[in-house]
């Protein structure tokens, strides 16, 4: 099989990146760059703009959530095996017991990261959503909060193994939560920006049967706070107040309308060029400076007692029983695609 995740430029994402090794690990020997079949895993990649052409394609563990699928999908060419959740499978049309789980849950498989005893555990981390570590100043509202910062561009086996070593971890990101929860480590579902995807993270709770009650962290720098306030503008707001899945879905169906009209690409090029890049590259610029610094700093400080104060509420961990019971099933489903071990 070809393996195919979501990549953008030189950085790598915490969440796409563990497909680089993981299913190597877990299928040794059945990865080709020249196979016709593609093999689609963890990430929220089921969607036309994402996914390239391919002869065959192989969805295992995947989820919906940005832009609506490939124009054929489920027809001849598509093994569906199974996807993140329900909500995928609603958006998709697909029976419900397509939803299984987040394919990162079968970290736990592997001898390597075998979760520890709460004894073994120290330290809270905090990952920050890597589209609000390019504006915001999440490092240093780490450093004055107290807590470790966990750079989602970073290596994502180290990252795996210090969320594996944490008491708790903040999560932002989501696969910094999926991640913390399948090695048993609570953690606390966070969003810094309206970027966050209410319905990907329903998605996931939902398959484990986890509320999803987030809580706000107010922006860290001036450009935050402007882009924060125009991304639904150009078409990148995907949180929603009070997030249910009805109202998931709902967003997502007229987000889609919206950005299937012919004029959309046009607009939202422009609209994102006059109501953030320009206005942010003002703010940053020498007449302004010593006023944005002045302004970060006090941001910076309001964003680090709301980090604190979130370390304090309600965290969460799925039950044993629910997460042992979805991840067999998945790698159930795994043992059975083409040329993977019976055992």
């Amino acid at each position: 099989m070809r393996l195919f995740y979501f990549k953008e430029g030189e950085l790598s994402n915490f969440g796409d990146d563990i497909n680089r090794w993981l299913w190597d690990e877990l299928l040794p020997g059945r990865w080709s760059s020249q196979d016709e079949i593609t093999f689609a895993g963890i990430g929220t990649i089921i969607s036309r703009s994402i996914m390239p052409d391919a002869r065959k394609w192989i969805v295992f563990s995947s989820g919906a959530g940005y832009a609506p699928p490939p124009a054929d999908f489920g027809g001849p060419r598509w093994n569906v095996v199974a996807v993140r959740g329900p909500l995928t499978c609603r958006l998709l049309g697909l029976a419900p017991e397509k939803g299984v789980i987040d394919g990162a849950a079968l970290l736990s498989r592997l001898q390597r990261f075998a979760p520890l005893p709460a004894s073994e555990r120290k330290g809270i981390v905090f990952m920050p959503h890597y589209e609000s570590l390019r504006v915001g100043e999440w490092r240093e509202v780490c450093r004055r909060s107290g807590f470790e910062f966990l750079d989602p561009h970073a290596d994502s086996n180290k990252v795996v193994e210090r969320i594996r070593s944490a008491k708790l971890v903040l999560a932002d990101a989501m696969h910094a939560a999926i991640v913390a929860d399948s090695l048993r480590v609570p953690w606390v579902p966070l969003f810094s920006s309206p970027q966050i995807n209410s319905l990907k993270w329903l998605d996931w709770s939902m398959s484990v049967e986890v509320p999803y009650k987030p809580l706000s962290l107010p922006p860290s720098s001036p450009s935050e706070v402007l882009r924060n306030k125009v991304l639904g503008w150009y078409g990148e707001r995907f949180s929603i107040s009070d997030p249910s899945p009805e109202k998931a879905v709902q967003h997502f169906e007229s987000s889609r309308r919206a950005k299937e009209a012919r004029w959309w690409r046009f607009y939202s090029t422009w609209c994102r060029r006059f109501c953030y890049t320009l206005p942010s590259r003002a703010i940053r610029s020498r007449p302004l400076a010593k006023w944005e610094r002045q302004v970060k700093e006090d941001l910076i400080d309001r964003a680090s007692e709301a980090l604190i104060e979130a370390a304090g509420k309600t965290s969460y961990l799925s039950s044993d029983k629910i997460l042992a019971s979805r991840t067999e099933e998945l790698l159930a489903r795994l043992q059975l695609l083409p040329g993977a071990s019976a055992e």
